[in-house]
């Protein structure tokens, strides 16, 4: 999905500041898991950089632009399955795919309905068991979260864009 780095300034906010908050915040942690209101995370961000639960909702919501270009091709070259572990959060997911353009084509394993997220055992104990098997190829950005689909038993392989999980699918046979 793309991302817009400058959210945070529409709540007035740094956003060095508001990315320092959100990777150590119990909040984001929560709300990512579905476990905390989207009234309460709104409240907890926007106390934290003297906005409006509204303002920093409008804010958050604009840090998702939408599928990357390339995605959805991509995902009808592929040979296999596809499916989509990811950290995402309630209103996130309501923007990050608003045609379901990818949802379409593969199988969508969020954070907030799993209950977990990357790089929490749980996460992919809960992927596995919702599409039915470990043997698994996982792309991920995020060093962390492939050490520890590796740590699982997961093939994985880290990836930023289209063009180098393209690369990598390519390699592993799994496009037509």
């Amino acid at each position: 999905m793309g991302l817009e780095p400058t959210w945070p300034t529409r709540m007035g906010a740094d956003p060095d500041a508001v990315g320092a908050w959100l990777s150590r915040s119990p909040e984001l942690a929560a709300f990512e898991r579905g476990h905390l209101s989207t009234e309460r995370f709104y409240a907890a961000l926007g106390g934290a950089f003297g906005a409006s639960p509204s303002v920093a909702r409008q804010a958050f919501c604009a840090w998702v632009t939408g599928p990357l270009p390339g995605a959805a091709e991509l995902l009808d070259a592929l040979t296999l399955p596809a499916f989509a572990l990811s950290n995402t959060n309630v209103d996130h997911w309501a923007v990050f795919d608003p045609t379901r353009v990818l949802r379409s084509r593969l199988t969508a394993l969020p954070s907030h309905h799993l209950g977990a997220r990357k790089p929490e055992t749980a996460a992919f104990q809960r992927a596995t068991d919702a599409i039915g098997t470990a043997d698994v190829l996982f792309l991920d950005d995020s060093p962390a979260n492939v050490e520890a689909a590796r740590a699982f038993g997961w093939r994985a392989e880290r990836v930023v864009g289209v063009a180098e999980c393209q690369a990598v699918l390519r390699e592993a046979g799994a496009l037509g």
